[in-house]
């Protein structure tokens, strides 16, 4: 007989889950013993806390979803920076947990505590499970949450009782996701404002990862100059002749003068986060802007647009690039070109600069370490920081070269994401 928690693992194989991180407790046995019987991979962690940030990376990483499971009670309490943390990273991931014991006229019952109003201001949505039956419908619908729109974390609390429950469930679960087409109109609007655009520039988020190369390409058919979020990093290469080679934590100055002179300035994948725009320093003319992005919420939340489209970036892109293929460029590129290069060689300048020196500490100077780092790895490699100053050394030394490839704890900066987020 399968059970509910064999039910929860056959129904995260049948959308796509792969790994699952977290560790057995009492309340939990029955799912770790479920996962012996599926093909889900199993990492062990030393904590709930640790075992959100593996997720996040993972997710960062690679683009997917990956499981989290959780004991009740302390174990969703101890996670909840990281929900957090994947809230503000823009990181889907599925933390599913057990039911505190509850009962009538009793107080102070073990682990108990509201979970879902401790995770509510952390997390896109909590779902509840109280029979074997829900599980395929509820997980599915948890999964599309997570993953619409702005992507983050989930929380689907199941009962004890669903859980050893016999299971007549598929493994054919449906995901709730949704991925909100481009329209015509909107191609449109941006090829023709592209036809019109003299000096246009390419500003690309997180959101924009699963559409590099097309970006890429778009970027070099029109000779436009591509800025990157610290999210964004490696969407365009940072020896990309094209890219600034900084992310707009450390290039805004020289991005805001590029920014000036384009007469269109196109946003793909980007919430203009704090850590996304240098501290809210960037400065655009919404006259200017066309924001894409699949999430209703980002959009207009902070830099006004004269055009928002709410779409999925990649396939956004690839029909807007299929759209201009044909298209001559009908413009002398070398000055927009020659702009490119002041701002790239004053960025580059700036961070040749000299740290400032630590009394007693190594005088080794940190772009020497980060030079030599680089050259030890190869261009795909991804790049893991925590929070602290060596973030910011990072960011300033360290060239990114590929989609995905620098993972920092962006707009949360919770200390000791590192290590189990470069593990995930």
């Amino acid at each position: 007989m399968k059970t509910g928690a064999d039910g929860v693992c056959s129904v995260l194989e049948g959308l796509g889950v792969r790994t699952v991180f977290g560790l057995p407790g009492t309340q939990n046995v029955s799912l770790f013993e479920g996962l012996r019987q599926s093909a889900l991979r199993t990492v062990l962690t030393t904590d709930e806390l640790a075992a959100t940030f593996m997720a996040g990376g993972y997710f960062r990483a690679s683009g997917r979803v990956a499981g989290v499971f959780a004991i009740p009670g302390p174990g969703l309490a101890y996670a909840v920076a990281g929900l957090a943390e994947a809230r503000h990273d823009s990181a889907a991931l599925l933390l599913i947990t057990g039911v505190p014991a509850s009962g009538p006229g009793r107080h102070f019952q073990l682990q108990r505590m509201d979970q879902a109003g401790m995770a509510a201001p952390v997390v896109k949505g909590c779902f509840r499970v109280d029979t074997s039956a829900q599980i395929e419908e509820i997980i599915g619908v948890a999964h599309g949450t997570a993953l619409s729109g702005e992507p983050g974390p989930v929380v689907v609390e199941i009962s004890d009782a669903a859980l050893v429950a016999r299971w007549d469930g598929t493994v054919a679960p449906a995901s709730s996701r949704v991925l909100p087409a481009p329209s015509q109109a909107d191609l449109d609007q941006v090829l023709d404002r592209f036809r019109r655009a003299l000096r246009p520039l390419l500003l690309v988020g997180q959101g924009a990862a699963g559409a590099a190369e097309a970006a890429g390409l778009l970027a070099e058919h029109f000779g436009a100059p591509v800025l990157t979020t610290l999210s964004g990093r490696g969407i365009v290469a940072d020896d990309h002749p094209l890219g600034l080679g900084r992310d707009l934590g450390f290039g805004v100055e020289e991005a805001n003068q590029l920014i000036e002179e384009a007469d269109l300035v196109l946003a793909l994948g980007c919430k203009f986060s704090h850590n996304g725009t240098g501290g809210f320093r960037l400065r655009i003319n919404p006259r200017q802007l066309v924001h894409v992005d699949a999430s209703s919420e980002v959009l207009g939340a902070n830099y006004p647009a004269s055009a928002a489209i709410q779409a999925d970036v990649p396939s956004f892109v690839s029909a807007l690039l299929e759209a201009m293929a044909q298209q001559t460029p009908a413009r002398d590129v070398k000055e927009w070109g020659k702009s490119l290069d002041r701002a790239r060689q004053s960025v580059q300048e700036r961070a040749g600069q000299p740290e400032p020196v630590t009394v007693g500490g190594n005088r080794t100077p940190p772009a020497t370490f980060f030079e030599a780092l680089r050259a030890a790895t190869p261009r795909d490699a991804i790049f893991v920081t925590d929070s602290g100053r060596h973030q910011a050394m990072a960011r300033r030394h360290f060239p990114v070269y590929c989609p995905r490839g620098f993972l920092a704890p962006s707009d949360f900066q919770s200390m000791g994401f590192g290590l189990p987020a470069a593990i995930g």
